[in-house]
Formats: structure tokens, sequence, C-alpha cells
């Protein structure tokens, strides 16, 4: 398995992860200078490419980038991979029971033309819920961390708080996910010029995952309004199942587009991540469960758990 290093560019910043054989082809196409500095990834000790090369040892002053521009000097690139692979997981599971019991609820307040039909379930599903917005607000968070300070488009910290703003939240996915991708593509081009067409795809799925974020946040502070009278406007029922579809479509896009995110970004991250879990699968026994190379989605539970629970009737 080749080692990571990255390299300095002309403004002081690191650039990589990548091998030391792409860099040489970097440096023997023009693109970076022969004597461009570099580093193993997870050290600290900056030398030049031409002195590595000819295996002497370079007299200059180390380049040492500073913490800020470089998130990922804080965090070893294997444990910021298995803290996005912690924090998605846990998120979406939450998520997932967190929507059953809110989509239970609806679906029993329907039916027996309640609109504050309770399953008593409610401390727990707010509870839930709670922790699952906290989940998708760590995952933002952790996913505009990863990405080199060049390839940012705003903070971690406003990434993630602005998605807390009523309304604004919905204009701001808008920025949030196209400037994700962004980034991203803009990082995979320094490890693999000339095939930036491969992400194209995620153009688009940015677009669509917003519309839903937003459509299913508007949707949220309409209900709101919506329930403040004492009986409720008329129409309640369609406004439960409208806002509980777009619940789901908002969820359901949301995890499989971080999710895409996530699965580009521990490569660029960590190089060596998908192999070793592709090493472990094909190590473990047969009889023994293991999924593929990380953990699947589970977003697409998501319709599921909607589809069956409007279809069910529940006993009165």
């Amino acid at each position: 398995m080749p080692e990571a290093f990255y390299y300095a560019d002309t403004n002081s910043q690191p650039v990589g992860p990548l091998s030391l054989a792409e860099i040489r082809k970097f440096a023997n196409a023009g693109v970076v200078p022969r004597d461009v500095m570099v580093c193993e990834a997870g050290g600290d000790n900056w030398r030049s490419l031409d002195a590595m090369d000819g295996g002497g040892i370079d007299r200059r002053p180390a380049f040492a980038p500073s913490a800020a521009a470089s998130p990922l000097a804080e965090m070893r690139p294997a444990t910021l991979v298995r803290t996005l692979k912690i924090t998605y997981t846990a998120t979406i599971l939450v998520a997932l029971v967190a929507f059953a019991l809110n989509t239970g609820t609806g679906r029993g307040a329907v039916q027996s033309g309640d609109p504050y039909y309770s399953e008593g379930f409610d401390a727990l599903a707010m509870t839930l819920t709670l922790l699952s917005i906290a989940g998708s607000l760590a995952l933002i968070y952790l996913l505009v961390l990863s990405l080199p300070e060049r390839h940012r488009f705003t903070t971690p910290v406003k990434a993630a708080g602005f998605l807390l703003i009523p309304l604004f939240a919905s204009y701001w996915a808008f920025r949030l996910l196209p400037g994700l991708v962004k980034g991203t593509r803009e990082w995979w081009l320094e490890s693999a010029p000339g095939k930036s067409g491969r992400l194209a795809w995620l153009i688009p799925f940015a677009v669509i995952t917003a519309v839903f974020m937003a459509i299913s946040g508007i949707l949220e502070v309409v209900g709101g309004v919506w329930f403040l009278g004492d009986p409720p406007a008329k129409g309640w029922e369609g406004m439960i199942l409208l806002s509980g579809l777009a619940y789901m479509l908002g969820e359901s896009a949301f995890f499989h587009f971080t999710l895409s995110l996530l699965h580009l970004l521990r490569g660029l991250i960590d190089p060596g991540d998908y192999e070793r879990e592709v090493l472990k699968a094909k190590q473990t026994p047969f009889w023994k469960f293991r999924p593929g190379p990380w953990s699947p989605s589970y977003a697409f539970l998501f319709p599921i758990i909607f589809i069956a629970v409007w279809t069910m009737r529940t006993p009165q």
C-alpha cells in the first residue's frame, strides 16, 4: 500500500494526500517544482522532493503549515474518517427511530380524527428528534472540517449553525450542499487531475437534496402555525400527510447525499481506508456477517417506514 504525502503549493498550503509517485509525475509535468516541499501524512517533517529522490537530507528550514490552514494536522486521517463513520451511523439510526415514532403519531391523528392524538411516546420522540438534529449538524460540521481550508466556502460552525435558523435554513441548504460538492471536486482534482467528470452527478444530487430539505423546513414552520388554533384550521389531515412526506424525502435525500460525500472524502483523507476494509471483509469467515466496505446508508428505510405506517390501520 503506497504511503500518502502532502506537498506545499505556492501559497504554502498542504495539498493531498497523494502518493510520492503522483507528486513526482506532477513535478515531471511541470505542475509543481522539482524541489517542492513534501511531508508524509500524519508527520511534521517537511523535505524537498529532490532531496527525497536523491536520498539526501534537506538542509533548508522545514515547511510547517499553520494549524488553522490544515485541520487535518490536528487529527490523524484515520481518526477523522472513523469519527465521520461513527457520527453518520449513529445519526441515521437515531433519525430512523424518531421518524418512525413521529410518523406513527401523525398516522394515528388522521385515523382517529384527533389532531392532538398521542401514542404516549411524545417525550421519547422529541428527545430522539433533537438528537437526530444534533447528529446531522455534527455531520455537516465534520464534512466541512474534512475539507482543506482552501476548498471551504464557509467555516464549519457557520455551515452547521445556519441550519438552525427557521426559514433561512431553507435558503442555506442551497448554499451549503453545492458548496460541499464544489470543495470535494476541487480536492478530487488535485488527486486525480482531469477526472472531475466522475463527480458531475453530485451537482444535481446536491440541488435535489436541498429542494427536499427546504420544502421540509418550510412545511415544518407552516405546520406549526397551522396547529396554533384550537381547533386547528381545516385541512390539518392533509397538512400532516404532506409534512410527513416532505420529512421522509428530506431525511432520505440528506443521508444518501452525505454518505456519497463521505465515500469520496474518506479516500481523500485516508487513501488506505477502503483497502483496509476490503481486506477485513476478505479475511472474515463466510459464516460471520460483515457488510461490504463501510456501512450501507439505511436511508432507503425512510420511505419503507412511511409507506408501511400510512398503509397500516392501527387499532382504536
